[in-house]
């Protein structure tokens, strides 16, 4: 009977006590860029 494969993702939420939390893989590929309003602050 052989062991389950490691998720180190898994494993370092839980060590940081963040169980139940969901991720998800993000892919980007070109042009990417991020949006602001022109407004001031």
């Amino acid at each position: 009977m052989s062991q389950p494969a490691i998720d180190l993702t898994s494993e370092l939420l839980r060590g940081m006590r963040l169980s139940g939390v969901n991720y998800r893989r993000i892919e980007t590929a070109r042009p990417f860029g991020v949006g602001f309003s022109g407004r001031g602050g």
